[in-house]
């Protein structure tokens, strides 16, 4: 229902949503599996500048890796240059979830910042 109005807000009204509205959205996009409205709203972001938002991008992040939208999560995850560990720790868990553990391993070994702990496993 929330998802269906917001869709209709951006449909029929001038107002934008803005940058603490999107994460919620594309958390619930990702409950749904609606990866392709997801990848719309994504193409409004850039539009309006707000791509570099670390909140949009870890939302983002989630969405498409959850959607299993590996591609684009990829392309999303190396363009951000400065992809904090909430990223990371979304790519390498939700990459071991969907049974891709060598690119989980990788990915943990490329990670700039680890604990004590990470740096174990």
């Amino acid at each position: 229902m929330a998802v269906t109005l917001f869709i209709e807000m951006l449909i029929h009204s001038s107002v934008e949503p803005e940058r603490r509205t999107c994460p919620s959205v594309f958390k619930a996009f990702s409950e749904l599996g609606l990866a392709r409205d997801g990848g719309q709203l994504h193409g409004r972001i850039l539009k309006l500048g707000l791509q570099f938002d670390v909140y949009i991008c870890n939302s983002l992040v989630y969405m498409y890796v959850n959607c299993g939208c590996f591609g684009e999560t990829f392309e999303l995850f190396r363009d951000g240059e400065d992809m904090d560990v909430v990223a990371w720790n979304s790519m390498i868990l939700s990459l071991s979830k969907f049974g891709k553990i060598d690119y989980a391993r990788n990915l943990l070994d490329e990670m700039p910042l680890r604990s004590c702990v990470s740096g174990t496993i």
